[in-house]
């Protein structure tokens, strides 16, 4: 009988070698996280709903919930201006 086990070892090793390598830099490449936060009415400190909150200079952004929290996710790390609109 032959045994197709030791005919594949030497080929799955580099194959699985190069996809454990692959998902242990994915996070590295990816670098990517979120802004999250809540929006309040400044004199009376209630949550503010229905704000559109957005990255100045990019297309991302998000819209807040019923509690005035927002989450952008996708977020390169460094320095943003927010532009708060309703």
């Amino acid at each position: 009988m032959l045994s197709v086990r030791p005919m594949l070892r030497p080929t799955l090793r580099p194959l699985l070698a190069v996809l454990l390598l692959l998902a242990a830099a994915a996070p590295a490449l990816a670098q990517t996280g979120k802004l999250q936060g809540t929006v309040l009415e400044d004199e009376t400190g209630d949550t503010f709903p229905g704000v559109n909150v957005r990255i100045e200079g990019t297309t991302q952004g998000a819209t807040t919930d019923i509690d005035g929290k927002y989450i952008i996710i996708g977020v390169r790390p460094g320095n943003y201006t927010l532009v708060f609109s309703a």
